[in-house]
């Protein structure tokens, strides 16, 4: 290793240690910060059940942060996708958040069509932190109004988490 770039890596490191010991944030030996929060919880992908014979369906994946740095604060995003469905089927999301007094709230989204994704993200603070958060996959049936297909609840975060 060349001497000017063993300079300049003594050089980052001893910076990282002097900002670390301003601002009390921990500094790993790599130089990169330690944050007081979680690190995002992928969930998924889930799927709808086959709308065809060849086994095509719609999918989700998402991502869960729990922040307890600046008090409680649930994060949860999700992108669905929609490829080879016919145009009167949608890909469909189904989120459902449960509360400690029972109450559950169903939030959704629709895709149409099979270019890119559509986006879901929903925050939460406290005192209205879900316990838990579970979700399907779906079709949407435009010309019947109505969910086809559905895959099974999952749950991604909370009480009842399968791990």
């Amino acid at each position: 290793m060349h001497r000017s770039t063993r300079r300049l890596l003594s050089l980052s490191t001893a910076c990282a240690a002097v900002i670390a010991g301003m601002t009390g944030v921990a500094v790993p030996a790599s130089g990169a910060a330690v944050t007081a929060f979680d690190p995002p919880e992928s969930w998924g992908p889930l799927y709808s059940r086959p709308f065809d014979l060849s086994g095509n369906r719609a999918m989700a994946r998402g991502r869960y942060v729990l922040d307890e740095e600046f008090g409680d604060e649930l994060t949860v995003t999700a992108k669905l996708y929609d490829r080879n469905s016919p145009t009167h089927l949608c890909a469909y999301l189904e989120l459902a958040y449960e509360y400690d007094d029972e109450d559950e709230k169903i939030f959704s989204r629709r895709k149409c069509d099979p270019d890119g994704y559509q986006g879901f993200r929903r925050v939460d603070s406290s005192p209205d932190i879900p316990t838990s958060v579970s979700a399907r996959v779906c079709y949407w049936d435009v010309k019947a109004g109505s969910k086809r297909f559905c895959g099974k609840w999952t749950y991604i975060y909370g009480d009842d988490e399968e791990e």
